[in-house]
């Protein structure tokens, strides 16, 4: 990334670094080096929240899987016809997770901070999605808790 010093000449990130060290009061230089790093950190997000969303998604999608083929399991005491089980629970977990990390990651993006609220609004979005078929009030109740 490059930016200008005070007599219009190009310079790099590595030179404004230095001379921010040398000249901590130049609002220019300060400037330049502040819109570097929020270009570099948001260039790295966007390419973790790639990651994070797929991570999410298939650690989502195993877990409920294992979850619905146990849960037959122990109600049924054995493995055999729980592909139902196995099914629903690998999408409802595997939706979640993939919902929550887009939300979650892609909130701390925009928003420039990592905190509570955005686990708080990743987590609302995630209930709002997986009870959009019974309706608003079930939403509401789901984003809520």
């Amino acid at each position: 990334t490059m930016a200008e010093d005070n007599d219009g000449r190009r310079i790099d990130s590595e030179h404004l670094r230095l001379l921010l060290l040398r000249v901590p009061d130049d609002p220019k230089v300060v400037q330049a080096v502040e819109d570097n790093r929020r270009k570099a950190d948001f260039i790295q997000n966007s390419a973790n929240c790639t990651i994070r969303t797929v991570t999410g998604l298939t650690t989502g999608i195993a877990a409920g899987a294992l979850y619905g083929a146990f849960s037959h399991a122990y109600m049924f005491r054995t493995f055999r016809g729980s592909k139902v089980e196995v099914k629903s629970f690998a999408k409802n977990f595997g939706m979640f997770g993939g919902v929550y990390s887009v939300v979650h990651c892609t909130s701390g993006v925009f928003l420039g901070q990592k905190h509570l609220g955005n686990s708080a609004l990743a987590g609302c979005a995630g209930g709002l999605v997986l009870s959009a078929p019974m309706g608003p009030p079930s939403m509401a109740a789901a984003c809520a808790v």
